[in-house]
């Protein structure tokens, strides 16, 4: 079925918890509609000029995303929270090179920062603090990252030329794959259940797991 009609780009879709509104990217704009029936109603622009890569709901009014921010010889991916309502923007970080922002289950924003020179780590926003919550080992990235609604947090970690999909839980990973391919883009699908695109069988196909 197909839900959007464009020429135009459309992609990064997030649905909200209660289900009753998707969001997504089209052409640079971030729209939003309402979900009726497995239909989509009432779709609205809700910001002109953006490009987040990925979108997720913070409470069932507030998007969360980050997206780069350009000032003279620089660019930073910075966090930001977008009012649905109002089309209001804010700009949550300064220099926090922010990637796959994640909402917890305690209001806080779990995001993926990489540099060379730190290493790759997960950091958590939480009343306008920025903290280190976990490390990567050394000579490891994370290229995925997820959480769910009760807080379990699912990485796609880098390694010596593989890439797995692991829980991580107490600073401590469970691989759920261990294998020399590309398993990337987790996501859950339930507390029970996992999808993500793997080049296993030679070609990019998206896998559930059932944990």
């Amino acid at each position: 079925t197909v839900l959007t009609d464009t020429d135009w780009y459309t992609g990064v879709p997030a649905l909200s918890s209660d289900g009753q509104k998707l969001a997504w990217v089209s052409s640079a704009n971030i729209v939003i509609a309402d979900v009726v029936d497995d239909k989509l109603e009432n779709q609205r622009t809700v910001l002109e000029r953006r490009s987040p890569d990925t979108l997720e709901w913070l409470g069932d009014n507030t998007l969360l995303y980050s997206r780069i921010v350009r000032s003279p010889g620089t660019e930073y991916l910075e966090l930001f929270s977008l009012d649905v309502t109002t089309g209001q923007e804010a700009q949550l970080t300064e220099g926090a090179r922010a990637q796959f922002p994640n909402a917890m289950p305690d209001g806080c924003i779990l995001f993926l920062r990489d540099l060379p020179q730190e290493g790759s780590m997960l950091r958590t926003f939480c009343d306008g603090t920025i903290s280190v919550f976990w490390q990567a080992p050394e000579n490891t990235h994370i290229v995925g990252l997820d959480v769910s609604r009760q807080g379990q947090i699912l990485i796609s970690l880098w390694r010596e030329g593989q890439t797995d999909i692991a829980l991580l839980e107490n600073n401590q990973l469970t691989f759920l794959t261990d294998d020399e391919v590309q398993d990337t883009q987790p996501s859950f699908e339930s507390e029970n259940e996992i999808i993500f695109t793997s080049n296993r069988d030679g070609q990019y196909k998206l896998y559930s797991l059932n944990l």
